[in-house]
């Protein structure tokens, strides 16, 4: 037997998967319950070892819930809202609108 997809993509598929993410964190978790040590869990998962304590204390502290994803922040808009607010307004009409040869929009024409 033989998977056709290579390793990289498939552990970006799984990433992508919020429940996967928390049995993942979960069960390393209970790895270091059952007395495995973090160095272990660590290379198994392929994490660092801030990742395991992080991961231990925040299930100590919240329980299921804390191996919950959490929002993250992007990066900072180059736009500024009023700015943002004019592109919205703008792409709901469509390019041949503002003298584009095109039904649709691109990045490049935005």
């Amino acid at each position: 037997m033989q998977v056709t997809s290579d390793v990289s993509t498939i552990k970006c598929q799984l990433g992508k998967d919020a429940t996967y993410s928390q049995v993942i964190r979960l069960y390393a978790v209970y790895q270091i319950a059952q007395g495995k040590k973090a160095e272990e869990v660590e290379a198994f998962y392929q994490i660092s070892h801030k990742s395991v304590c992080n991961r231990v204390h925040r299930y100590n502290a919240e329980g299921l819930s804390g191996l919950v994803d959490r929002p993250r922040k992007g990066r900072p808009s180059r736009l500024s809202a009023s700015e943002q607010e004019m592109i919205k307004q703008a792409v709901l009409n469509t390019p041949e609108q503002y003298g584009y040869h095109s039904a649709t929009w691109t990045g490049a024409m935005v």
